[in-house]
């Protein structure tokens, strides 16, 4: 059974230069493309290479999913909302496993993925307040 957390960062900034700083893709990335505006980009899922799904919705919100090693699979989904400080960026998160394998791994993956995406994305949303206080 999938079992999903939320995260709640607050960053500094107002929610369009959040969304455009977190949805900015490398070009160099990019995989694939397809008609809609998937993206198939490359990344890493620690040590392993995986090419992720990324999505930014007609809604403002976006998400990535990802076939991560062992069978498991990983979908992010990102939205950002206007605060009286800034933003409120959510993200839910859900840790499944999508093979055999992946059903056994990930209870035992999902206590790590939280603490590891959660630190992750606070060091983005700090990253994101950085780079948009930076000279241009």
């Amino acid at each position: 059974m999938a079992k999903a957390f939320v995260t709640r960062i607050p960053v500094a900034l107002p929610p369009d230069l959040v969304r455009a700083w977190w949805t900015d893709i490398d070009p160099a990335t990019v995989v694939s493309r397809e008609a809609g505006g998937t993206l198939h980009v490359q990344a890493k899922f620690g040590a392993f290479p995986v090419t992720e799904t990324f999505r930014v919705r007609g809604d403002g919100s976006w998400g990535f999913v990802t076939s991560a090693p062992f069978g498991v699979e990983v979908l992010d989904d990102f939205r950002v909302a206007s605060t009286a400080s800034g933003s409120l960026v959510e993200v839910t998160c859900e840790v499944r496993g999508r093979t055999a394998l992946g059903k056994l791994v990930a209870p035992c993956y999902r206590p790590f993925a939280r603490r590891q995406f959660r630190r992750q994305w606070r060091d983005m949303a700090r990253q994101c307040e950085r780079d948009a206080a930076a000279p241009s």
